[in-house]
């Protein structure tokens, strides 16, 4: 089995983000099942998931790097279930210096650079995998978003 290197303050982390994104929002957050390949769906009042969300939460600025790094089959993941189902999939990002977030879709995907990459500090031969270089212009600062 593979080693989970997420510890407790990176799930903290992320619960304070989903807040957050529920607050600007108007939404309810709820975690993903286990075996989901996402993060939290986000709800309206009548129970109806309106997005799923991707999240990360980085310890460095939004310019610090020339391109956003992601696992390349989160993306291909959320724009395929995006296709099929209709439901909005976003990748929301929690920077030092900020909030942001693209819709995850087949534009994405196209637009997007993949290779081979990942950590290379732990020594673990699983952390190399495809990976998806995605343009900083596909994103957004968040908004006060009301969903219908």
């Amino acid at each position: 089995m593979r080693k989970v290197y997420e510890t407790p303050l990176h799930r903290v982390a992320e619960r304070n983000f989903a807040r957050d994104i529920a607050h600007r929002w108007r939404l309810r957050p709820k975690r993903a099942p286990m075996l989901a390949r996402y993060d939290y769906d986000f709800l309206n009042e009548r129970g109806e998931v309106i997005v799923r969300v991707e999240m990360k939460v980085r310890d460095c600025t939004f310019d610090y790097y020339d391109s956003v790094l992601v696992s390349g089959d989160k993306i291909i993941n959320a724009a395929e279930a995006a296709r099929e189902t209709g439901t909005v999939h976003i990748l929301a990002i929690r920077y030092i210096d900020g909030d942001v977030y693209c819709n995850i879709n087949t534009l994405l995907v196209r637009v997007s650079n993949f290779k081979r990459g990942g950590r290379y500090d732990r020594g673990d031969p699983l952390d190399e995998t495809m990976v998806a270089l995605i343009p900083k212009e596909n994103f957004k600062e968040f908004e006060n978003i009301i969903w219908i």
